[in-house]
């Protein structure tokens, strides 16, 4: 019986798409999908798809649509994504010191109890 629940939990594979508009106009419409997959029950991996379309055209745009064919975008757009993960990798450092600081913490509380009772 325990080996039917593991070989069932090994064929469970999950797919969710969520999406959300991010960006309305008569102009533009710009689309965000969200997409998480699981295959037999390992770890998932999310990814984030963007669609901006070009209303009146009724076409998908592309980063060369939105910018002069001589502005250096690529260049721009990594130094923003880059200035942005930093900052966020700040919080998420300043996130696992704050766990470890509180476990830590945690840990010195059950030893101080620990000795209350004992003196």
């Amino acid at each position: 019986m325990k080996k039917a629940a593991e070989a069932v939990k090994k064929e469970k594979s999950e797919l969710t798409i969520t999406y959300k508009i991010v960006h309305y106009s008569k102009q533009t419409l710009s689309i965000a999908f969200d997409e998480y997959e699981s295959v037999n029950g390992e770890k998932g991996t999310s990814s984030l798809k963007t669609f901006t379309f070009d209303l009146p055209a009724q076409k998908q745009m592309t980063l060369k649509d939105l910018f002069n064919e001589d502005a250096n975008y690529l260049d721009r757009l990594s130094a923003i994504s880059y200035a942005e993960l930093k900052k966020q990798m700040k919080t998420a450092d300043f996130d696992r010191t704050f766990k470890k600081e509180r476990r830590q913490l945690i840990k010195i509380s059950v030893i101080l109890r620990s000795l209350k009772t004992v003196l």
